[in-house]
């Protein structure tokens, strides 16, 4: 369906380039996954499939296509930027309005769509108050309005909750065997899309590192302990070729090599809980709905701890992030004992930049130099400071805001959907600096494998309120959904396995 061949590109005004030497064949029918670093390649490569979106630049090789542009539809990293209307409804349409469908065409697709996909009580809605899983569910609804043969989905998981994704990736999975798409997407989230791809491919810096069968790629991978690639092996995929020496996908599959186990986790030290801030009785409600995002919610974050809450898609974590951060108010309730120094990460990260060039947007007058330095080196994100924020991709963008909160050195940071874009190696680094700052960490996030490692206190936030908390050995154990896949693998043999780590403990 889609051939490159030889194929390489770079950006205008840029010396190195974004595509090296690509050969790589799209099979028709087929569900492709495209993984590698932040700015290796993966949405360019995506952008250059479609004719009307492919970026300005020199190009060389060819890419050879059996179908036409206009049976391609793309769904985009940051779904903001393909919702351009007052109401969900009208978006939907849009795309149908600009290929000229007739009023009864678009009404039958809106109407058979719209069921499939199950968004009825969001068509009046303007896009503005919806979560952002909810923009990329109806992104996802508007790309399949056109019916096209070929969907391209650019991390299409970074802004779902656990439970949405694999919903999100079921009707990916019906869309590709009812409706005969070709699906090609790039995601860092391998543990959940791999099970339902046909094929990886595996970028680094432009090149096409390996492409084929998922399994033989990541065996392939550990088998020559790659560096490059190895942070992007799964979890169960990691731990089924240590224990058996055979590659599991899907936590069924390690369950049924796993034999009980002797093994209990060590009770984590208690931490000093002296409180940086808390709110008490916290009710709020956005102008016009119909139902309040919080209830009388009350929670306490302390000095120097690192808090992750969870929850499902609109269950309210942004709304508690940006209160805290002052940028909403509360209807009632307090918030007590509020951090001299507060920094905010919206979820949305090109709302974080006012400057044209990124250098501008992290340095200030009397920072330190030496920790700005550090931060940019360990980031990975000097080579763009001379850039526009928005020609880089969203985990390079993500890694600059990051570098713009820590420069501040505040005493409380507030994260929303920090991870999203960052490839496993970058989590690691903004791990370890975000607990070398010393600064109380609240995160709203939907990545669990992320908390399970780093987190001191998890929370679920549900029907306004905090359901339950609790420290990441029994928040998971204890989890059924909103828990890890090794977790859910290991659990009939020693629910104390929640990480790779505890695997290696075995």
């Amino acid at each position: 369906m889609i051939k490159f061949d030889d194929f390489s590109f770079s950006y205008a005004l840029s010396d190195t380039k974004a595509l090296r030497h690509i050969h790589l064949e799209i099979p028709e029918n087929k569900i492709t996954v495209l993984c590698g670093k932040s700015g290796c390649g993966k949405t360019t490569l995506l952008k250059n499939i479609k004719d009307e979106i492919a970026p300005a630049g020199e190009k060389s090789g060819q890419i050879s296509k059996t179908i036409a542009s206009g049976e391609i539809s793309m769904v985009f990293q940051n779904p903001d930027t393909q919702l351009l209307c007052g109401s969900v409804l009208h978006d939907l349409a849009f795309g149908m309005e600009n290929r000229g469908f007739s009023q009864n065409t678009m009404r039958k697709r809106m109407a058979e769509t719209v069921c499939f996909f199950g968004i009825e009580p969001l068509l009046n809605r303007s896009p503005e108050t919806l979560s952002g899983g909810q923009k990329q569910l109806v992104a996802l609804c508007s790309a399949m309005m056109t019916h096209p043969k070929l969907l391209l989905l650019d991390e299409p998981l970074s802004q779902l909750d656990p439970i949405a994704q694999t919903h999100f990736l079921e009707t990916l999975k019906r869309i590709n065997e009812e409706f005969s798409v070709t699906i090609v997407l790039s995601e860092h989230r391998l543990h959940e899309v791999l099970p339902f791809a046909d094929q990886i491919g595996m970028m680094n810096e432009g090149i096409l590192a390996y492409y084929g069968e998922p399994k033989s790629v990541l065996k392939t991978i550990v088998d020559d302990d790659d560096d490059a690639f190895l942070h992007f092996v799964p979890d169960i995929a990691k731990a089924s070729l240590r224990l058996y020496g055979k590659v599991a996908l899907t936590p069924r599959e390690l369950k049924s090599m796993v034999t009980k186990v002797s093994y209990q986790k060590e009770e984590p030290a208690k931490k000093k809980t002296d409180e940086i801030t808390s709110c008490k009785d916290l009710v709020f409600s956005y102008p016009h709905a119909e139902a309040y995002v919080l209830k009388r919610l009350s929670l306490t974050i302390n000095k120097g701890e690192f808090a992750c809450v969870f929850g499902g898609n609109g269950s309210g974590k942004s709304t508690l992030l940006k209160i805290f951060a002052g940028v909403l108010k509360g209807y009632s309730g307090k918030i007590r004992g509020k951090a001299d120094r507060v920094s905010y990460m919206p979820q949305n990260v090109n709302a974080y930049f006012l400057s044209d060039v990124i250098e501008d947007e992290i340095w200030f007058e009397g920072c330190d130099a030496a920790y700005y330095e550090a931060l940019i080196s360990d980031l990975g994100i000097k080579h763009l400071l001379k850039r526009h924020p928005y020609d880089v991709s969203s985990g390079e963008a993500g890694r600059v805001v990051l570098a713009s909160v820590l420069l501040k050195k505040p005493q409380l940071i507030l994260l929303d959907e920090p991870t999203k874009g960052l490839d496993p190696e970058s989590k690691e680094t903004v791990a370890r600096l975000l607990k070398e700052s010393g600064a109380a960490i609240f995160m709203a996030t939907h990545d669990l494998e992320f908390a399970a490692q780093y987190a001191d206190r998890c929370l679920m936030l549900f029907d306004g309120d905090v359901a339950y908390e609790d420290i990441p050995q029994h928040f998971f154990k204890e989890n059924r959904y909103y828990t890890t896949s090794l977790n859910k693998a290991f659990r009939h043999a020693s629910s104390d396995v929640i990480t790779y780590e505890d695997v290696l403990r075995l």
